[in-house]
């Protein structure tokens, strides 16, 4: 692995910025989550889906337009679907389970771009590794959709929260070497929080 160089004060920048943008689309996918919780019985089906089909509308509009709205469109809807699973969490007594995803992706995430933006390893060439990992895992995810087994349910959320946590160092140094620009790198790290959050919650949960 080779070595990258201190970071400079406009990948400093670019990481506030990227920063930024990222507390923004978790504040408004939170809220979006805030307004849709009283609806959570209602977000089911054909409304379930709905949103889902619109929230990969929004991201293929978003690559297209590379925007601060279309990115928060995105959080928000992001945010409105997940209601359905964090109801059910609360109607079982589990909400210490959110708290603890919550925390967890919290740390990870914080502890994880501080030794992306400090260590001088570059991890700028697992890309191509880290995009494969990902197409095979949403293919063992699918499967698990027909077998439906708990236990692969749970290596499958255990794998992904070691792959999302290296593609948060991969994305932080993504942005600070200049490779994307903050929005893409806020919308790719968003991404990974989120994921990060989600399998958490299947942990704990």
């Amino acid at each position: 692995m080779t070595i990258i160089q201190g970071i400079t004060e406009a990948g400093m920048a670019r990481l506030k910025e990227t920063y930024f943008y990222v507390f923004m689309g978790v504040f408004v996918a939170m809220l979006g989550a805030a307004v849709a919780f009283p609806l959570a019985s209602s977000i089911t089906g054909g409304v379930f889906w709905g949103l889902v089909i619109a929230e990969f509308i929004v991201l293929f509009i978003f690559m297209k337009e590379r925007n601060v709205f279309t990115y928060l469109m995105f959080t928000a809807l992001t945010g409105i679907t997940l209601v359905p699973v964090l109801a059910l969490y609360v109607s079982i007594g589990a909400s210490g389970a959110i708290v603890n995803a919550l925390l967890g992706t919290t740390m990870i995430t914080g502890g994880l771009t501080w030794y992306a933006a400090t260590t001088r390893k570059n991890f700028l060439g697992l890309g191509t590794i880290l995009f494969w990992i990902l197409v095979a895992l949403l293919v063992i995810m699918i499967t698990n959709l027909f077998i439906g087994s708990s236990i692969l349910a749970l290596v499958i959320s255990s794998i992904a929260i070691i792959l999302f946590s290296f593609f948060i160092i991969y994305d932080t140094q993504s942005v600070i070497t200049g490779l994307v620009e903050p929005i893409d790198a806020a919308m790719n790290i968003y991404l990974d929080v989120l994921n990060l959050f989600v399998h958490l919650l299947q942990i704990f949960g």
